[in-house]
């Protein structure tokens, strides 16, 4: 399996730098996920498993194949990233799990965007769910895939480096997806939750928020001490 990857790998960067409009799709069992590979900046190996970007990982076993070409007979869900993120819209699509007691369901994540000269100007994350009570647990209890908020560390660490100077932020993770501030507003049907993120991702390159969405989502927590702060001097 991992050999195939390899091949995979090679044929999907051939694609990118034609810049070619080409879609990947990830399959298993009777469905698969489909990526826009224009969006695609890195497939990673860890052991048996396979990380497309920033998001959560593949296991090589669960795979069935990994095609460019869309398959038949076979239930398709987009995922990652879609549209123009440089001029005009584009979405970030996802999948998560929560655990509660002896409960289980999964919820969709999806992020709209619009940008200017690949400048974010609004942001929105909206939850959708496929039953009221799953709404309402979400809300109250807080859950996400990486356990209840309070476990662990709840920060992320953010740095971009590709250009210009070198950025250090520390964002607090109260909240399942967004950092602490941004509100929930719950939908007249009781099935989805959606929050306007633009005060906290708007002005920023969208290479910057694509790397900041992909965390709040699916990296584990992390805390760094900042290394500009004087009162770490002491």
């Amino acid at each position: 399996m991992r050999r195939i990857l390899i091949f995979l790998l090679a044929a999907l960067m051939l694609c990118l730098t034609a810049r070619a409009q080409v879609r990947l799709y990830v399959c298993h069992h009777d469905s698969c996920e489909v990526y826009d590979t224009e969006h695609i900046d890195s497939i990673t190996f860890q052991g048996r498993n396979f990380r497309i970007d920033g998001q959560s990982p593949y296991s090589a076993l669960q795979v069935d194949s990994m095609v460019f070409k869309q398959p038949a007979n076979l239930t398709m869900e987009e995922r990652g990233w879609w549209g123009d993120m440089r001029e005009g819209e584009s979405c970030f699509l996802a999948v998560l799990t929560v655990e509660h007691d002896n409960l289980h369901f999964d919820y969709q994540v999806k992020f709209t965007f619009t940008a200017n000269d690949s400048i974010c100007q609004t942001a929105k994350c909206e939850l959708l769910f496929d039953e009221v009570w799953q709404c309402w647990l979400f809300f109250w209890e807080g859950e996400s895939t990486t356990g209840a908020p309070g476990d662990g560390d709840p920060y992320i660490y953010v740095k971009e480096t590709l250009t210009g100077p070198r950025r250090f932020e520390t964002w607090k993770m109260d909240d399942p997806v967004l950092p602490e501030g941004c509100m929930w507003v719950v939908s007249a049907d009781e099935l989805a939750m959606w929050s306007n993120c633009s005060p906290v991702l708007s002005g920023r390159p969208m290479n910057e928020v694509k790397i900041i969405v992909e965390a709040w989502l699916f990296q584990p927590s992390v805390k760094i001490d900042n290394p500009y702060n004087q009162e770490n001097d002491d």
